[in-house]
Parts: C-alpha cells; sequence; structure tokens
C-alpha cells in the first residue's frame, strides 16, 4: 500500500487493544530498517495510545460507577511502556564518545568505560557517569521510567536530565523487559545473536511488567513481531544467513582442501568434473582474484615493457623541436581568433551540461524508488528512505551497463567519425556529434517533464556514447597551428568551460528538477545551431587523406597510436589513469549516496567545488607549475593528487572531507589533460590526428569501463560501508586503486627523455 494511507496507526490501534483485552499476551515487536523510520512508529504510537486513554476517560465518566473510587492511573487508565531500541551510536550521551562518528570506534569506547574489569581498575572520573548512574538505579530496584511512549531522543533527553541521568542505551534494554511495544532494527529479531545480547527474550524483570499489572500470571505468550518494509526484511535475513554460511565454509575449507587432495590420489576420478564444480562454487572470489590481479599485472607489464623497448616505429616529432627554442605563445587574443566558433559551441554545451548532470542520477532514483514505495517519492531530498537507498543499487547497475555498452558504441563510431573527418572534414562529424546531443538532451527532458519510464533515456542514451570531444579536439588543434600556443589554448578553452560549467550548477542549484532538463535541451539546440550556421571547417583540403571504405573499418584507426615511442607511452599513460580514475568515480556516486545519504544539493555543491578548484588550477599551472615543474612534473603531480584525493573519499568520516577534497584536488586531473593532449595532438601528423584523437578517446573509454566493472568487482565483494565491516575492508580497497599509481608514474618519468631533452630525429612511418 502507499504511504501515508495508516497502515501503522492501524497494526497500533488492533495489537494494543488486543494486547489490553489480554493482559497475557506477549510484548509487540515492531522492526523498521532506519532510525527515522522508529521515531515516526513510535509518535504513530503515542497518537493511538493518547487517543485510547481519552476514550477510556470518557466511558469511565459516562458510567459514574459507584465501584470506582478513584481515577485509575498508569497501566490500567490504558497507558503502555513502549521504547525503541538503536545502536549505541545513536543513543548514547557521554560527552567525548557521542562526539566519534564511527559505529566501532563507539562501542570500543563505551566498552571501556563500561566493562567490569574497567570500572575496578579505573578511577571514579575515568568511568562513564550515565552508566554508574544505571547500575545505581537497577540497585536500588527502579524502574526507570513510568509509563509512556519513548523514542530514542526521549531517553537521551532523559539521559541528559538531572533526574534521571542513566544511560539511554543500557536502560532501553532493560526497558524492553517491561515495555509492551519495543520499536527496533530488523537484525535485533533476525541475527540470533544480536537478539541475545540486547536481552529482547525472556519474562519482564522490572517492577510494573504487563503480565502482573493487571493481576495476570507469570507466563507471557510469544512475542508479536511486524515487520515494516517487509519486501526487505528477505534481503537482511539472507544477508545473515549468507555470513553464516560463510562462516561455516570457512570452518571446513581445510577438510575439503584434504578431501581434494584425496580424490587426486584415487584411479579413475574425473578431476576436470570436480575442477569445474569448484570453480562454479566459487566464481564469486575467481572473479575477484581476476578483477584485483589481472588489471595490476597488465598495467605493470605495459609500462616494463615501454621503458625498456629499444627502437620500434619511429617519427620526427617536429613540435619538441620547436619547444626546444624557447618560442613564447602568442597572444590571448590570437587564440581566441582562431578557437573563437567552436569555443563558444562547448561554453554554451558545457553550461547545458552542468546544469542538469547532477540532477541526471536523481531521475533514475526517483524511477526505481517508486517501483520499491509504489509510489510518489523524491530521492533529491529524502535519500535516506528505504527506497531511494534500494533504488541507489538499481541505479548504479544500470550506471555499470551503460559503462561497459560505452565503449562498444565507442568502438563502433569513434574512429570512423576519425577517419570521416580525417578525409571529408571536421564539420560533418561535428554536426553529426550535435545531432546526438540534442536528441537525447530532448528524451531525457520528456521523461522529466511527463513521468516517462527512465529507460526512455537509457536507451535513447546510447546516441551521447559516441566520442563528444574526440573531434572538436582536432579542429582545435587544426586551428592552433603554432605548437608552443596549444597548451596555453587548450587550457584557456577547458578553464572557460569549467567557468561555464560552474555558473550552469550555480543554476541548476536553484532550479526544480524540471526546469534544469529543460534548460539542458535549449542549450543543446542552440548548440545545433551554432554548429549547422557558424562553425568554419578547420582541415584544408590539401590536409586531407584520400577516403576509402577501408577507413570505416574500426580497427584501421589504431595504427595512429604507434606512430612513434612518445604517442606510444602517452597513450599507455592515458588507459592507466583512465582505469583508475574512472572505476573509482563509478563506485563514488554509490558511495556517497548510501555513506552519507548524498542528496541533489550536496552534489550540485560538490560541483561547484569541483570547477572552482578547477578554474584555479588551470590559472596556476600555466602560469607557475608549467614553467616551474614542466610538462613532465604537471602529469606526475596530477597522478599523484587523483590517488591522495581517493584515500581523503574513501576514508572520510564526515561531509565536509568531501568538500576539503573538491576544492584542493579536483582541477588537478583536467590541467594534465591539456598538457597530455598539447603534447600527443603535436607529436601525430596533421593527417592522422583525427584518427589519433578518436581512437585514443576509444581506448581510454574502453579502459574506463573495465576500471568500473573491476572497482565494482572489488567493492561489492569487500562492501567496505555494511553496518559493522572492518576497517580493513576499506583500507583494501583504496590499497587497490592507489597501486596503479606507480606504473603510471614510471612512465610519466620517462617521458623526460623526449620532452624536457633536446629532442631525437625519429624515422618517419606511414601508419594510413
Amino acid at each position: 500500500m502507499p504511504t501515508g494511507t495508516g497502515k501503522t496507526v492501524t497494526l497500533f490501534s488492533l495489537i494494543t487493544s488486543y494486547q489490553w483485552a489480554h493482559p497475557e499476551v506477549g510484548r509487540l515487536v515492531y522492526c523498521t530498517r532506519t532510525v527515522p523510520e522508529m521515531s515516526k512508529a513510535l509518535e504513530e504510537l503515542r497518537k493511538v495510545i493518547d487517543f485510547r486513554v481519552e476514550v477510556l476517560a470518557k466511558d469511565r465518566a459516562s458510567k459514574q460507577s459507584e465501584d470506582c473510587a478513584q481515577e485509575p492511573t498508569g497501566l490500567s487508565a490504558g497507558h503502555i511502556l513502549a521504547v525503541g531500541l538503536s545502536a549505541r551510536r545513536n543513543m548514547c550521551v557521554h560527552p567525548e564518545v557521542s562526539k566519534e562518528g564511527d559505529r566501532e570506534r563507539v562501542d570500543e569506547m563505551c566498552r571501556q568505560l563500561t566493562a567490569p574489569w574497567a570500572r575496578e581498575k579505573g578511577n571514579r572520573d575515568s568511568l562513564c557517569t550515565h552508566f554508574e548512574k544505571y547500575e545505581t538505579a537497577l540497585a536500588h530496584q527502579s524502574q526507570l521510567l513510568d509509563t509512556g511512549i519513548y523514542t530514542i531522543e526521549d531517553l537521551r533527553a532523559k539521559g541528559l536530565e538531572s533526574g534521571y541521568g542513566w544511560c539511554p542505551y543500557y536502560a532501553a534494554r532493560r526497558l524492553i523487559q517491561a515495555s509492551s511495544v519495543v520499536v527496533l532494527n530488523y537484525q535485533y529479531v533476525l541475527d540470533p545473536k544480536v537478539s541475545l545480547a540486547s536481552s529482547l527474550g525472556g519474562a519482564p524483570s522490572l517492577p510494573g511488567a504487563r503480565a502482573n499489572a493487571r493481576g495476570g500470571g507469570s507466563s507471557i505468550e510469544p512475542s508479536i513481531v511486524v515487520f515494516d518494509e517487509v519486501d526487505s526484511a528477505d534481503e537482511e535475513a539472507l544477508l545473515l544467513e549468507l555470513l553464516q554460511v560463510s562462516t561455516k565454509l570457512e570452518r571446513r575449507g581445510r577438510e575439503q582442501h584434504a578431501q581434494l587432495a584425496a580424490v587426486q590420489n584415487v584411479p579413475g576420478t574425473d578431476r576436470q568434473s570436480i575442477f569445474g564444480s569448484l570453480l562454479a562454487a566459487n566464481a564469486g572470489r575467481v572473479s575477484f582474484v581476476l578483477a584485483v590481479v589481472l588489471p595490476h599485472v597488465v598495467a605493470f607489464s605495459i609500462a616494463l615493457f615501454l621503458r625498456r623497448r629499444a627502437g620500434g616505429p619511429q617519427k620526427t616529432v617536429e613540435v619538441l623541436q620547436e619547444e626546444e627554442q624557447l618560442e613564447p605563445p602568442r597572444s590571448l587574443s590570437y587564440i581566441v581568433e582562431r578557437v573563437g566558433p567552436m569555443w563558444i559551441i562547448h561554453l554554451l554545451g558545457i553550461f547545458s551540461v552542468a546544469a542538469v548532470a547532477p540532477s541526471i542520477p536523481y531521475m533514475y532514483l526517483n524511477y526505481f524508488a517508486r517501483q520499491h514505495a509504489e509510489g510518489p517519492v523524491d530521492c533529491a531530498v529524502n535519500m535516506a528512505s528505504l527506497p531511494c537507498s534500494r533504488a541507489a543499487t538499481d541505479a548504479m547497475q544500470l550506471a555499470v551497463v551503460r559503462g561497459l555498452a560505452g565503449p562498444v558504441v565507442q568502438f563502433l563510431t569513434g574512429p570512423t567519425l576519425g577517419a570521416i573527418s580525417d578525409s571529408l572534414g571536421r564539420r560533418p562529424a561535428i554536426l553529426a556529434i550535435r545531432i546526438s546531443m540534442a536528441i537525447t538532451s530532448v528524451t531525457s527532458a520528456a521523461v522529466v517533464w511527463f513521468n516517462l519510464s527512465a529507460m526512455w533515456d537509457f536507451w535513447i542514451g546510447f546516441l551521447a556514447l559516441i566520442p563528444v570531444f574526440a573531434v572538436p579536439t582536432a579542429w582545435y588543434i587544426d586551428r592552433v597551428d603554432h605548437a608552443p600556443s596549444i597548451v596555453r589554448a587548450i587550457t584557456f578553452v577547458e578553464g572557460t568551460c569549467i567557468l561555464s560549467g560552474l555558473l550552469g550548477v550555480m543554476l541548476g542549484s536553484v532550479l526544480s528538477m524540471r526546469m534544469a532538463f529543460l534548460v539542458g535541451m535549449l542549450g543543446k539546440l542552440i548548440d545545433l545551431f551554432l554548429a549547422i550556421f557558424c562553425l568554419p571547417e578547420s582541415l584544408r583540403p590539401e590536409q586531407r587523406i584520400p577516403f576509402s571504405w577501408s577507413l570505416l573499418v574500426p580497427t584501421t584507426s589504431f595504427h595512429a597510436l604507434v606512430q612513434n615511442p612518445l604517442v606510444q607511452k602517452l597513450t599507455a599513460i592515458g588507459v592507466i589513469d583512465a582505469f583508475h580514475y574512472t572505476g573509482w568515480l563509478c563506485i563514488l556516486a554509490r558511495f556517497l549516496q548510501q555513506h552519507f545519504a548524498w542528496s541533489r544539493h550536496d552534489s550540485y555543491l560538490g560541483g561547484l567545488l569541483d570547477a572552482v578548484s578547477a578554474i584555479a588550477w588551470m590559472a596556476i599551472g600555466v602560469n607557475l607549475l608549467l614553467p616551474a615543474l614542466g610538462r613532465v612534473g604537471v602529469l606526475a603531480t596530477s597522478t599523484i593528487s587523483v590517488g591522495l584525493a581517493s584515500v581523503i573519499i574513501m576514508l572520510a568520516t564526515r561531509p565536509w572531507h568531501i568538500y576539503l577534497e573538491s576544492a584542493l584536488f579536483g582541477g588537478l586531473p583536467l590541467m594534465s589533460s591539456a598538457v597530455l593532449v598539447a603534447i600527443i595532438g603535436k607529436a601525430s601528423s596533421a593527417e592522422q590526428q583525427g584518427m589519433l584523437q578518436s581512437t585514443l578517446n576509444l581506448v581510454t573509454q574502453i579502459s574506463g569501463a573495465l576500471g568500473g566493472a573491476c572497482f565494482s568487482i572489488i567493492y561489492q565483494f569487500l562492501d567496505p560501508t555494511a553496518p559493522g565491516a572492518p576497517k580493513w575492508k576499506m583500507g583494501v580497497y583504496v590499497l587497490y586503486g592507489v597501486v596503479f599509481i606507480i606504473p603510471s608514474l614510471s612512465l610519466t618519468f620517462s617521458l623526460r627523455k623526449e620532452i624536457e631533452e633536446p629532442a631525437k630525429p625519429y624515422k618517419s612511418v606511414d601508419t594510413r
């Protein structure tokens, strides 16, 4: 049934009335998934009990019975005792322990203050005063609380009052023995260990318990258990069962190895079928090992091969010889004059994307959340709700599918667009790109405005997976035919586009989701108009290669990536960095949404800080870092910053840690990208620029998709943000990504021979 139809009130009215009529009935155990849902349920119960007390009082007043000598109070008047129970982290009021955000740290500090051995050895000042007051109250047979409905917040407030002052967590565990209703998390019922530790079972042990309150006997029937959002209870139960099965399997591991060793010595045994069975039973572990070992082996092998390789296909790299003359870049007016039309198209396109991009994940989240909630849900403002939390997993699966499909689309269209641009000119390929972007933006806006299925956007969105920036980059390099100016031109274009994106983020953050998608659609349509009527051709006819149908075969363009050793090394650096950075980003959205309940406005703020950081690093990089560190130093700095950023984010415990990372390191990868494009663009022949940029974009996209899949496998296997997950799992996940820095830095520093030293004369090779 949809939310808000009165299911909770109806259940509470029925069950508490039955308890009132039959005092021998056991307690009601009401299970929820989250603490906010727990508080909401108790507030609903409070309304039910208040109404019942009011009705009973009116009934007694109307009868005017002489047998009623005095007005009944407490349980006799219809009141009950109901409490909520949660983890120490949510209930602790200790001035120091309550400041900790990590659950394991809170539990550890609490045990150090309350354990019997700690209380015996410690002095009075080192103990928890709230726990001591709780122990004192029990020693005096105190009931702790009168009848009433107590949420987690109510119990914390009692723990801070001078008249009470006891520990809310231990008091709640004790009070459930006397409570008529207990509201808590699923695991307190499903997990036997947690249920036993919380003292959920057993007869009442406090004064005023239910069975004896109205003269009933001491026997208690089994508790009445209600699961709210029962469709998610099976997942919790399955997870607990899997954990138990995993523990049993680990205990039997040695026995299995011994049995397999014995079977191998038995004549006639089908060892191949045994191996196949083991492989099928451990498919998850096999994929985990492959995702861990294979990418690192490939990355280190490529780096070692390219560093030690002597000779190979060579070509004269004129740009390096020209730059060794230390000729300064040309003026900004020259650059604007050369790149102006495409620059304006990019400015408007980035503005449109920035205005709508942070809202796109929530379009999918709302779509899946509606299926889980069977009603309208806005995850942009209520990401902590159960339907949105479950929708995050569904949305991530679609993101992984699209990430895997991206390289396929790139392979089929990227090299073809590059070859067409080298043969027929850049303008036809750019027009095809802008048409595809316009179609996808119109589809996205229609999904949001008319509440269509998000799968429309998912399928038509494959048009937007064609390489968007490869051919335009070749257009820029064609127009800026002065090598020392290419870095300045690329950083100018990217820096101003980031500023445009910043303005788009600011606008999108104040717009509703519908208006944000409308702005994105209008921007893409204007972009298409400008490309049709204002964009000139950049590739002169004499620079074009003759057209042949073989150019449309995707594999033909791959020769452009091996035309000289410098291009080979730069390609390898781009592939390794794309695997690392894109794979990490693929999991980042899920991590933020589930670990910090990241909202749409949080995404906009993070994008805002990324944009500010990028603008700052673009200016600093061109004017300070590039002259001081050189191109190799800038590339190495960026690689290290990406690894450091992943460590900061994945080990973050507060949202401001994420904001700090965005402000400090968000722009460094873009600065190095400009340097990389400038070097590899001028190190290639002009007639192959389109194929080079498109094929380079393709291989990095493939690498990024594989990175997303591998990082997803590692993250799913470790599940470092699961409740109760040990800290070493997050450390392993972070280390997995950081290791990719080593081969990337190794190749980067090897570039000093080709870039920083006087250029070697490379022998030309025909790669058409």
